[in-house]
């Protein structure tokens, strides 16, 4: 059985199902930073997760090998809010829900893992109250599902 990922404030954590093994992978360790949404690679070599640099600063998707090497932005765009990335089984690509700073509601975007070629997957207008949220890949990696679906009357 494999290790279990979660973010613990600042900082993203791997261990055994038994609770065994902690590690600390990221030690970002800021008191304002925290982490959040960490998911493994179908294949468990590689993490990617959101990042908050600080408490008014908004989430960024960031991706690290498994052992917390090689740590690094996929996106770090400040006027939108990135978050819950989901690698594809492949590992090819991310999607994730986008939310601009600039107006309400949050769309489904994809980008490859190396942050090129960015496209929203579920547009929304200019001036939409809709939030999509949480996606992720079916196993096969030829579609994409997003959790929760609303709008604000």
């Amino acid at each position: 059985m494999g290790r279990i990922v979660l973010g613990e404030g600042p900082d993203i954590w791997t261990m055994n199902p038994d609770g065994s093994d902690a590690r600390n992978l990221t030690l970002f360790g800021g008191s304002a930073e925290s982490v959040c949404c960490a998911s493994w690679s179908a294949d468990g070599r590689q993490l990617v997760f959101a990042h908050f640099a600080s408490s008014t600063a908004p989430a960024q998707i960031w991706m690290m090998n498994a052992d917390g090497s090689n740590r690094h932005h996929v996106l770090n765009d400040p006027e939108f809010f990135d978050s819950f990335p989901n690698l594809s089984p492949d590992g090819t690509a991310i999607v994730f829900e986008r939310c601009p700073l600039a107006r309400s509601g949050c769309e489904i975007f994809q980008t490859h893992s190396d942050g090129s070629n960015l496209k929203a997957l579920i547009p929304f207008g200019p001036n939409t109250d809709i939030f999509d949220l949480t996606p992720e890949y079916s196993p096969d990696s030829k579609t994409s599902h997003s959790a929760a679906l609303f709008e604000l009357v």
